[in-house]
């Protein structure tokens, strides 16, 4: 039988991708926390038992990067789905998504491999917080967020005597599209460089659309055979898929809009790509909008 709280436990370590981390205990009924120190993915599999039981008993579990390797690791607390959805729109992908009460989101920002310093982190945890509406009271390097798996044991959150699981819906690991970027701007900002700006960053959707997405899709691809067809013999399909994922991208159509457009309306991709088929467009759709916004 699986373990759903071990299952969620790995999955979130993984997609945070550090080497060792602290884990917090805290006891409601006292208002105190107990940190461990440098555990590392094996010592917190162990330790899940004993973190279940305190759950139990009415403790919250709590996690976050150990402060020493200098993960560059951004936590933004307190976003609604609709944030989560410009977020990954707008080139802020997470590398893990946790929903810690019904509809109420914390996500972790991976911004590279290589370490960033605290006062950077925190520097761009208040950024990103203010752009996409997070709570700034936690935009710091050493906040902890929720362990998925677990239950959220704030009083507000129970209902008829039970209290929401704490789930981590997306746990890729990938770095966020405009790390590179995002990076940059911490370490001008920080320096009191001339900043870059940052509707460059994070341009907004806010087009008015003129057609449905669905519509939009085969209006463009049609559009893009006719014009392919006048140059080569061969058509590839999937180079058609990506040229049109570009187009909409520019033109403000949300990521999942242009998913869902193409998994229904590129010509014969059941048959193309059959059981791949989703995979197939969520990475042509993703590798569309990292070359439009890089």
């Amino acid at each position: 039988m699986i373990d759903k709280t071990l299952e969620s436990v790995i999955n979130q370590i993984n997609a945070m991708g550090a080497d060792n981390y602290q884990i917090g205990v805290y006891n409601r009924q006292i208002e105190q926390m107990i940190i461990f120190r440098k555990k590392n993915l094996d010592d917190i599999i162990k330790s899940t038992p004993w973190l279940k039981y305190k759950n139990l008993l009415g403790s919250d579990i709590y996690i976050k990067p150990d402060p020493d390797e200098e993960r560059a690791l951004v936590l933004i607390d307190d976003i609604n789905k609709e944030n989560l959805i410009s977020m990954n729109n707008r080139g802020v992908n997470p590398a893990c998504v946790v929903e810690t009460s019904p509809k109420n989101y914390q996500t972790w920002v991976s911004l590279g491999n290589e370490p960033l310093a605290g006062n950077y982190i925190k520097c761009i945890a208040s950024l990103l917080a203010k752009e996409f509406n997070g709570d700034p009271a936690c935009a710091a390097s050493s906040h902890f967020g929720r362990l998925a798996g677990f239950t959220n044991r704030k009083k507000e959150h129970q209902l008829n005597n039970i209290y929401p699981y704490v789930i981590c819906h997306e746990y890729s690991g990938n770095h966020a599209i405009k790390h590179v970027k995002i990076r940059e701007w911490a370490i001008k900002e920080k320096e009191k460089k001339p900043k870059i700006s940052l509707g460059k960053i994070f341009p907004k959707n806010d087009n008015k659309l003129k057609k449905e997405p669905s519509t939009a899709f085969l209006i463009y691809f049609e559009s893009w055979l006719v014009n392919t067809k006048r140059y080569h013999n061969e058509v590839d399909l999937s180079r058609g898929d990506f040229a049109v994922a570009c187009r909409m991208i520019k033109e403000g159509y949300l990521r999942e809009d242009i998913i869902i457009s193409m998994s229904n309306n590129s010509p014969n991709i059941k048959t193309r790509k059959g059981k791949h088929l989703l995979d197939y467009v969520t990475r042509t759709v993703d590798s569309a909008i990292k070359c439009c916004c890089m």
